[in-house]
C-alpha cells in the first residue's frame, strides 16, 4: 500500500514537467511506472490489493488524458485511451502467476532456512545436555524425541546391541514394534546407512502400516553399539536430506555412549583410589589423616600394649568408642572379650547389678545367679561409657575393682578376682563435678591415668570429606553417589554439633530420600528445610487427625496409648543420644521407670 501512494505522489510531481512536452503526459516514457503500480500490489499477491491496483491505474491514465486535453490541447480519442487501460490491466493480470512463483520461492527458502536454524538450535540443545553429564537413558531419550520432532516422523527409537549375549535394548519415548526385538533384524554391516531388515510386510506402527523406516548405525570406538531408527507411515521425498540428520543425531549418541564408558571408567578408578585412601586414613575404622587425629593415632598405638586405665575424653559422637575397641584390637587382650556398658543407660539401683553379677535370691526377681559385665570380661577389656552419670555410692565398689581387681556379686560375701583392663569415657567435666561432689577425686585419678581427648568435628573440618567418602561406602549399597563442590563445602564449614554421629545420620537420610547420582547442596538444604517444616508442623492437629483416622477403623485404645508412648521415649533417647538420665530428664520420669520401659518396648539404649 505505501509503495502504491509513493508511485502515485511521483506522478503527481511530474505533472509540472509535462507542460514544457508538446507531446503530452500519456506519450512520455515514464509512464511505464503507472503500470509498476499494479505490478506492485500484485507481487503481495492479495485480491484486496490488485483490485486496488487496477481501480488506482485507471484513475491515473484518466487523470493524464485530461491533463493533456486541457494543458496541451492535445485530443484523444477513445481507443487510444481504451488501448491504455487495457494494456495496464493486461500487465498487471498477467504478473499474478509470476508473482504466485516468487511468493512460494521465497516462502520455500524461509521454510528451509527456519527448519535449518530449528536442526541447528536441537543439536546445540543436545550439546547443551551432554556436556552437563545427564543420566545416559536421558539423554539418549532426549535424542530420540529431538530427531522424530525435527525429522517429522511418527517415532524414533535407538537400540544398544550386546554383542556377547546378541541382545537389543531399546530406547525411546514410543513403543518399539516386536520384530524390532530380534537381534537378526538388523544386520550391523560397515555401510554409511544402517541395513534395516523392516520392510517385511506387516510392519505396522498405531494400527497403520510404516512405509518408510530408516536407520544409521551408532559408531564409538569399541564399533558399532547401536543404532538410530526412525519410522513414517507416510512417503516423503527428501530421504538424503533425513539420512544426513539421522547420521548427526547418531554421532551425538555416540558421543553420550562414549562419554558414559569413559565416566564409568573413571568411577570405577575413583573408587579403587578411595579405597586406598581410606586404607591410608582409617585407622582401627576410626577415618582422619588431620594433625590431631594423626596425635590420637599415635598415644593409641603407644598405650595400647598396656594395661594402664585410659580416660576418653570429649563430646557426643565424637568417637569415643571406636577409640577404646582401638585399644583393645591392638592390645595383647585381643583375642579376649570386649565388654561395653553405657552407665547413663541403667538405672543407679540396677546398674550394680548389671556390672558385678548377683546371686540367686539376692533380690525379688533373681530367680538364678548372674555374672556381671566384669566377670564377663575376664581375660579381656570393660568399656564403661558414660562413667560421669554413675552414682557416687558405686563409684566407691569400682575403686575397689582398680586397686585389687576383687568385687562381690550382689548377694554374696564372697570376693572374686578378674583380669580386666579398664577403658572409661565421658563427655562431662569431671573436675567441675569433683568440686560439687558427684564424682569422686580419688577415682579420677585411678582411670585418668591417661587421659585422651577426642576432637569435635568443627576442629578438624579437613576429615570431613573423608568421612563423607567412608560413610557413602558404608551406608549406599553399592550406589555411586557423588556431591558437588560446593555441596562438600556446606558440609566442611557445617557446626556439627552432633559431631560425627550427626554428619553420618545426614548421610544416611540423603542416601534414602535422594534419587540422584551427584548431590548439590541445594539438596542438602532442601532436605534440612523439610525437616524443619516437619519439626514445625502443628503438633495438635497431627495428634487429632492421627485420632480421627485410627478411630474410624475401631481400635483398641490401650494399645494406641502405647504405641504413642513408645515413640515419645524413643524420641527422648535420640534426642539425649542414649543418655538415660538425659532422656529420664526430658520425659520426666525416674531413671528406673525409663529403663522399665525399654525392656517392654524393646528399645535398645
Amino acid at each position: 500500500m505505501i509503495l502504491d501512494f509513493a508511485f502515485i505522489t511521483i506522478s503527481v510531481i511530474m505533472l509540472s514537467f509535462y507542460k514544457s512536452m508538446p507531446t503530452g503526459a500519456m506519450n512520455d516514457p515514464v509512464f511505464i511506472l503507472y503500470y509498476l503500480v499494479g505490478i506492485s500490489s500484485v507481487l503481495r499477491y492479495s485480491a484486496a490489493y490488485v483490485v486496488f491496483s487496477i481501480t488506482t491505474g485507471i484513475a491515473i491514465i484518466a487523470s493524464l488524458a485530461a491533463f493533456d486535453i486541457h494543458y496541451f490541447h492535445i485530443s484523444l480519442d477513445s481507443s487510444f485511451l481504451i488501448d491504455h487501460i487495457a494494456a495496464f490491466v493486461f500487465f498487471t493480470l498477467m504478473s499474478i502467476p509470476f508473482s504466485k512463483l516468487i511468493k512460494e520461492s521465497f516462502a520455500r527458502g524461509y521454510n528451509i532456512m527456519e527448519r535449518h536454524l530449528r536442526v541447528i538450535d536441537a543439536i546445540l540443545d543436545i550439546g547443551r545436555k551432554i556436556a552437563s553429564h545427564g543420566e545416559l537413558n536421558r539423554s539418549l531419550k532426549n535424542i530420540t524425541i529431538k530427531a522424530r520432532e525435527l525429522m517429522q516422523f511418527d517415532a524414533s527409537w535407538i537400540l544398544l546391541y550386546d554383542g556377547s549375549s546378541r541382545k537389543v535394548s531399546s530406547i525411546s519415548d514410543d513403543d518399539i514394534p516386536d520384530p524390532f526385538k530380534d537381534p537378526e533384524l538388523i544386520h550391523f554391516a560397515d555401510a554409511h546407512t544402517l541395513q534395516v531388515f523392516a520392510a517385511k510386510p506387516g510392519l505396522s506402527m498405531h494400527g497403520r502400516t510404516v512405509l518408510e523406516l530408516i536407520g544409521t548405525p551408532i559408531r564409538t570406538r569399541e564399533g558399532i553399539t547401536g543404532a538410530l531408527l526412525a519410522a513414517r507411515i507416510q512417503e516423503r521425498a527428501n530421504l538424503e536430506y533425513d539420512h544426513a540428520l539421522l547420521d548427526m543425531f547418531a554421532e551425538h549418541a555416540a558421543i553420550c555412549l562414549e562419554n558414559s564408558r569413559l565416566l564409568q571408567q573413571l568411577k570405577k578408578e575413583t573408587v579403587y583410589l578411595y579405597q586406598q585412601l581410606d586404607d591410608l586414613s582409617c585407622f582401627e575404622d576410626i577415618i582422619g589423616t588431620s594433625q590431631r587425629m594423626r596425635e590420637i593415632f599415635a598415644l593409641i598405638n603407644k598405650v595400647a600394649g598396656t594395661d594402664i586405665p585410659v580416660l576418653i575424653l570429649g563430646e557426643s559422637g565424637t568417637g569415643k568408642e571406636l577409640v577404646a575397641q582401638a585399644l583393645h584390637n591392638l592390645s595383647r587382650r585381643k583375642n579376649g572379650p570386649f565388654i561395653k556398658i553405657n552407665c547413663a543407660a541403667i538405672p543407679s539401683e540396677l546398674l550394680e547389678s548389671e556390672l558385678f553379677g548377683y546371686e540367686k535370691g539376692a533380690f525379688t526377681g533373681a530367680h538364678k545367679a548372674k555374672k556381671g559385665r566384669f566377670e564377663l570380661a575376664d581375660g579381656g577389656t570393660i568399656f564403661l561409657d558414660e562413667v560421669g552419670d554413675m552414682d557416687i555410692g558405686l563409684q566407691g565398689k569400682l575403686l575397689r575393682i582398680l586397686q585389687g581387681q576383687e568385687f562381690e556379686r550382689v548377694g554374696s560375701e564372697v570376693s572374686r578376682k578378674v583380669d580386666v583392663r579398664l577403658i572409661t569415657a565421658t563427655n562431662q567435666n569431671l573436675e567441675e563435678m569433683i568440686s560439687r561432689g558427684a564424682f569422686r577425686e580419688d577415682l579420677y585419678y585411678r582411670i585418668n591415668t591417661l587421659p585422651i581427648r577426642m576432637p569435635p568435628l568443627r576442629e578438624r573440618r579437613e576429615d570431613i570429606p573423608l568421612l563423607v567418602r567412608h560413610f557413602l561406602n558404608k551406608h549406599s549399597n553399592g550406589k555411586s553417589i557423588e556431591f558437588t563442590r560446593s555441596a562438600m563445602d556446606y558440609l566442611a564449614q557445617k557446626e556439627w554439633k552432633g559431631n560425627v554421629r550427626e554428619l553420618e545420620n545426614l548421610l544416611k537420610s540423603l542416601i534414602i530420600i535422594t534419587d540422584k547420582d551427584t548431590i548439590s547442596e541445594d539438596d542438602i538444604l532442601a532436605m534440612n528445610i523439610h525437616d524443619k517444616n516437619l519439626a514445625t508442623q502443628d503438633y495438635n492437629t497431627v495428634i487429632k487427625e492421627h485420632i480421627s483416622t485410627i478411630v474410624k477403623k475401631s481400635c483398641t485404645v490401650s494399645t494406641e496409648l502405647e504405641s504413642i508412648e513408645r515413640e515419645f521415649i524413643s524420641e527422648a533417647m535420640r534426642l539425649a543420644d542414649g543418655n538415660l538420665r538425659k532422656a529420664a530428664t526430658y520425659l520426666g520420669m525416674p531413671k528406673s521407670t525409663l529403663f522399665n520401659k525399654l525392656n517392654k518396648y524393646d528399645i535398645k539404649a
